[in-house]
């Protein structure tokens, strides 16, 4: 058997790599080095920039901020570090099956709010207009990969 520090660094360059997946989700205790490997994986193995090529959020995030990061980054990987109220929400965990699905990661937020707008309902240029002021679409599809690392155990962390 492999360890940890052996076997996660094997998982997150397939992912990243060779496109074998399009989510990993890291859970066990504290304290093991979960995230230690993975950022010495993203960043030293791989050479992402941390901000550019990949995302690390530590702790608390809300459905809407994983909605709008995971077009702000898409095409890159988000790293979820001890963000498990993702898998205790249901809007959540219905984001997170959305950006990991195996064949269509189309990801929507139908809701009548002011900070997004129907890409449909536009042309190209009033699409970048909304973007730079700060809108998201409505919906898109997401291409990008997705690590989460979770201190819950397996059966509350499985979506």
């Amino acid at each position: 058997t492999l360890s940890l520090h052996d076997a996660l660094p094997i998982l997150i360059k397939d992912m990243i790599q060779h496109d074998i997946t399009n989510a990993i989700v890291e859970a066990g205790k504290s304290g093991v080095g979960k995230s230690y490997v993975t950022l010495e994986v993203l960043q030293k193995d791989l050479k992402m920039k941390k901000g550019e090529d990949f995302i690390e959020i530590k702790g608390d995030i809300s459905p809407v901020i994983l909605f709008q990061k995971a077009f702000e980054y898409n095409g890159k990987t988000l790293m979820l570090d001890d963000a498990d109220n993702i898998f205790l929400d249901g809007l959540g965990r219905n984001m997170f099956k959305s950006m990991t699905d195996t064949s269509s990661r189309s990801m929507s937020w139908l809701k009548d709010v002011p900070w997004t707008f129907n890409p449909r309902d536009v042309d190209d240029i009033e699409y970048q207009e909304a973007i730079d002021a700060g809108k998201y679409p409505s919906t898109f599809d997401f291409t990008g990969k997705l690590i989460a690392i979770t201190n819950l155990p397996d059966r509350k962390s499985v979506v």
